[in-house]
């Protein structure tokens, strides 16, 4: 009986040791698999070891720097960096000093060094692609994503010596269903030629992907999809159905999908150009798609207005003005865009939209366009908004700020005077508060906006509150002694919250 029991507890003790042996193997298949990905937070993580924190992620300048080497058909160079980040992701960044140390104290370095360093080169062309707002100084300029010719211009690779990288086109689609976009994308391929060599980055608003064609298919690339079809190349080769499925997940879109195509090539030829405007007549702006939105209520208009495709914007509010077919929102939703990314062209456009409304809030601190592109200092747009029949240059926000104090607030009205200047001949109040209390003149002081303060002094009596007496800022109907309080805007609790994270 004895030897019963012993049996069965050796038994027992085999089954314990084979499910251990088990679950360590998954614990090692798991860590060597993980150590094989490449995430897009794993990207992140490198760039703040640089000193770069971006708000949400980096899809746009990464998708502009591959479609850059792309144009130059030198891809493979921008895989196996990536490739070269994923081996040594855990310790790239001290990997990266180490050199910058040795550089530092003139000691050669050789060849795997010097890969290093060219990885850094490519963190820093992602990061200029990503954020151009942000480096003013670097551009001596100021830039926003759309601007993707002067981004090339500093990004530019060390091999691009003797070519121009340009987009050459840009196209804003949108399709109900699958065979729609499986339509559009067989006749891009059947457009393309086998020796054409166009990256194209598609965007949503808030999300950017690359894609190339590769012998009859399409090679698509996504920093969030990275080496998940192998772990040879970061990239996917799809035929064009599993490229619309594809970019149905990567822009989460379960209902209509639109997205916008930057067209990219080195030295693009003419015949290029007219090859592909073809697209143009094969797919026009048809009237119901005109209301089509994604999954986060963003619309084909407002997709349009955010790259500055005033070609398809024209289109959509012509069928507009026609049919009625779009919203107050959808159209406060594209001004703000186009505010955004300063496209005044568009801008143009949607105020003559019938249904504009020029005192709507078109953002989730309840300011107007007005405010909006104050608080941007962007001083063509201001004038064109102040042009607008009714425009109430005293509308505020949730928490009291009108376009004077949102003016006063930002960083980048220090050296615009002009624009002070042009809100006060329109009438702005300078003597009103916000909910804090304070105005513009105390806001200004705030944040040391001197050219603010400066124009403010102008119309003020120093410490005084009370505006001069210049006619050219006295309105028939309010006295200069008497602060007018700014005409409450109409809120709405449908928002996208997009508008807060841009």
């Amino acid at each position: 009986m004895i030897y019963f029991v012993y049996f069965l507890l050796l038994i027992a003790t085999i089954g314990v040791a084979k499910r251990l042996i088990i679950s360590t193997d998954s614990i090692l298949n798991s860590f060597f698999s993980i150590q094989k990905q490449l995430k897009h937070k794993d990207i992140l993580t490198l760039l703040e070891h640089f000193d770069y924190a971006p708000d949400e992620g980096v899809c746009f300048g990464f998708t502009l720097t591959w479609a850059q080497d792309a144009a130059l058909g030198i891809d493979e160079c921008f895989y196996e960096r990536l490739n070269l980040i994923r081996k040594h992701k855990q310790s790239l960044g001290n990997k990266i000093e180490r050199v910058n140390f040795k550089i530092k104290n003139k000691e050669r370095i050789n060849g795997h060094e010097n890969q290093l360093l060219d990885i850094k080169s490519l963190f820093e062309a992602i990061c200029l692609a990503q954020s151009p707002e942000d480096y003013d100084d670097i551009y001596a300029q100021r830039l926003n994503q759309t601007d993707i010719d002067a981004i090339f211009s500093l990004i530019r690779h060390k091999l691009a010596q003797n070519s121009e990288i340009k987009r050459f086109l840009l196209k804003t689609t949108a399709f109900n269903t699958k065979d729609d976009g499986i339509q559009y994308f067989n006749q891009l391929l059947a457009l393309l030629k086998t020796t054409d060599n166009v990256p194209m980055v598609l965007s949503s608003e808030n999300h950017s992907v690359g894609l190339k064609k590769r012998d009859g298919k399409w090679l698509f690339i996504d920093i969030n999809e990275l080496y998940t079809q192998s772990e040879d190349y970061p990239y996917l080769i799809l035929s064009s159905e599993e490229l619309v499925m594809q970019l149905s997940a990567s822009f989460s879109d379960s209902r209509q999908l639109i997205f916008h195509t930057d067209f990219i090539a080195a030295n693009p030829s003419l015949e290029l150009k007219r090859r592909l405007q073809r697209l143009d007549d094969i797919y026009p702006v048809f009237r119901r798609q005109i209301s089509y939105k994604n999954s986060r209520q963003v619309g084909f208009l407002a997709i349009s207005a955010q790259n500055g495709e005033e070609k398809t914007v024209r289109e959509i509010l012509q069928l507009h003005n026609g049919l009625n077919r779009l919203s107050v929102e959808q159209i406060s939703h594209a001004v703000y865009y186009a505010i955004y990314n300063h496209h005044e062209k568009v801008l143009n456009l949607l105020i003559k939209a019938r249904g504009f409304a020029i005192n709507r809030s078109c953002r989730g601190d309840g300011a107007t366009p007005l405010g909006i592109a104050c608080d941007y200092g962007y001083l063509d747009l201001v004038k064109i908004l102040l042009a607008c029949p009714g425009v109430q240059v005293d509308a505020k926000t949730k928490e009291g700020y009108t376009p004077l104090m949102l003016a006063c607030l930002s960083p980048h009205t220090r050296n615009n005077a002009e624009l002070f200047e042009a809100l006060l001949e329109a009438g702005a109040n300078p003597g009103l508060r916000n909910l804090a209390y304070d105005d513009v003149l105390s806001i200004a002081r705030n944040v040391a906006n001197q050219a603010a303060i400066t124009v403010l002094s102008k119309h003020y009596y120093p410490f005084s509150g009370i505006r001069k007496n210049y006619a050219s800022v006295t309105r028939v109907g309010y006295s200069l002694f008497t602060p007018r309080e700014g005409t409450a805007i109409p809120q709405t609790t449908s928002q996208n919250n997009i508008f807060n994270c841009l």
